[in-house]
């Protein structure tokens, strides 16, 4: 093969015919391009495989490839081209993984919510037992049934001053515990 740094204008079948063609075509310019690219993208490996996969994909389309152009003009220009797609993926694989961190995030601390409010429950249930019978009754219509002080009062024949007090006094109560337990 002669120095075909130059040629343009024809298929790259015409100057690399056989694998030894390949090998000095390759040996004539992957320095300079592993050296670009490498300047580019900061890593080496990443580097070598775009290089290669520049040189794969010119070996495999030899036959049906016209080059227009300075060969080297052409190579760094296909460079340029792989070195964007290579930049566009790992930012689409960084988008991807930090879209799978995330939402495994969430679902840990959606489950963890889930939890600690399933506990807080647990122990709130535990502790209006522990209320005064009428105090823990008035608490549970007013938070667990969602009645109005008006709707209590007049549910347990009582004044709504008197539920209000119950409430005051089984929110403190609650409020006390929960505190001390660190909830």
């Amino acid at each position: 093969m002669e120095q075909n740094s130059d040629k343009s204008g024809q298929q790259l079948s015409a100057f690399l015919s056989d694998e030894r063609d390949l090998r000095q075509f390759i040996d004539l310019h992957w320095e300079k391009l592993l050296a670009y690219c490498q300047h580019y993208t900061q890593d080496r490996e990443a580097s070598g495989e775009i290089v290669q996969d520049i040189f794969f994909t010119l070996w495999d389309r030899r036959n049906n490839l016209q080059i227009n152009v300075n060969i080297e003009h052409y190579l760094f220009s296909a460079l340029r081209n792989k070195i964007a797609r290579y930049y566009r993926d790992k930012y689409r694989d960084e988008r991807r993984h930090e879209n799978v961190i995330s939402t495994f995030t969430e679902e840990t601390s959606n489950t963890e919510q889930t939890v600690y409010h399933r506990d807080i429950k647990r122990r709130v249930s535990e502790l209006v037992i522990q209320l005064p019978e009428r105090c823990g009754e008035v608490y549970v219509l007013s938070r667990d049934e969602g009645l109005a002080i008006r709707e209590i009062a007049g549910k347990l024949s009582i004044s709504e001053k008197t539920v209000e007090t119950h409430l005051t006094k089984a929110l403190k109560f609650l409020r006390k515990h929960l505190r001390n337990e660190r909830y």
